[in-house]
């Protein structure tokens, strides 16, 4: 069974709509949060994020398991301990650390492309999620080294890469990161990329580019979406006070949103 978990978002603020640029400043008028939607996604998308389930979940479901099905179950712990970790308290979140580290170094011996992957992936995700100093270091190598087996998760590490340096106001290489996705017209977390890649010209203070990319993010209202893109929609109109009618822009008419053209990260082949 697939759970979705809520794609919580922070009150938005009207910011200035008869102005032509958007405002400057550290933190988005409207808060995404960021894991939750990523969570989503890959629980739609992915097997190892189909299911969230506790880690005591894991842990009885490994009761007399044993081979590949139990590998696969320790790794599922591991992003279950991740998880847990981001919310516990220090005591717990020190015990949590070292169960989940050791199944991965236990894990990180298994040789076969799609499972090394996926435990680089969790590696990956466990490091951002609870702040790690390691965190960019984990996801620059997993979009290099899992270009080809990392499948649905390449996309979304190329934004967990972005979150990272966006979060370290390094825009410039945040804009890099996202611009990844905006090759990828049709997927579901194109708009997701989009948003922030206008947030990165706004912090970089390339307003009127930012407002211009927050008015194609609002324009996306005139596809079907994903409800994680519907969300978006909603934060990128409330930015420049776009109004909305049952989540679609005024404008829309008998044609799709404008396609842009692909784009890759400078240096990706």
């Amino acid at each position: 069974m697939r759970i979705l978990l809520p794609l919580l978002l922070s009150t938005a603020c009207a910011c200035g709509g008869g102005t032509q640029t958007a405002p400057r400043g550290r933190v988005p008028t409207a808060e995404l949060d960021t894991p939750s939607i990523l969570r989503a996604h890959l629980s739609a998308t992915t097997e190892l994020f189909a299911e969230q389930r506790t880690s005591d979940q894991v842990r009885d479901a490994m009761d007399g398991v044993s081979g590949g099905e139990r590998r696969t179950l320790r790794l599922h712990l591991a992003l279950a301990l991740a998880d847990e970790m981001a919310a516990a308290e220090p005591r717990d979140r020190r015990r949590m650390r070292r169960e989940h580290d050791r199944i991965l170094r236990a894990l990180g011996r298994v040789r076969a492309d799609d499972f090394a992957s996926d435990v680089a992936f969790v590696e990956m995700w466990s490091a951002w999620r609870n702040g790690r100093a390691n965190a960019d270091r984990l996801a620059e190598r997993y979009t290099t080294r899992h270009r080809e087996s990392g499948g649905e998760l390449i996309y979304v590490a190329w934004l967990i890469r972005g979150e990272i340096d966006a979060e370290a106001d390094e825009w410039e290489d945040a804009a890099d990161d996202y611009r990844y996705l905006l090759g990828a017209l049709d997927h579901p977390l194109y708009p997701f990329a989009l948003l922030r890649t206008a947030h990165s010209q706004r912090e970089r203070g390339q307003g009127e580019e930012a407002r211009a990319t927050l008015t194609e993010v609002v324009a996306l209202s005139c596809r079907e979406m994903s409800e994680q893109a519907e969300m978006v929609v909603r934060v990128a109109a409330a930015e420049i006070d776009a109004r909305l009618v049952d989540g679609r822009s005024p404008d829309c008419g008998t044609e799709a949103a404008p396609r842009g053209e692909d784009e890759r990260p400078p240096g990706f082949q």
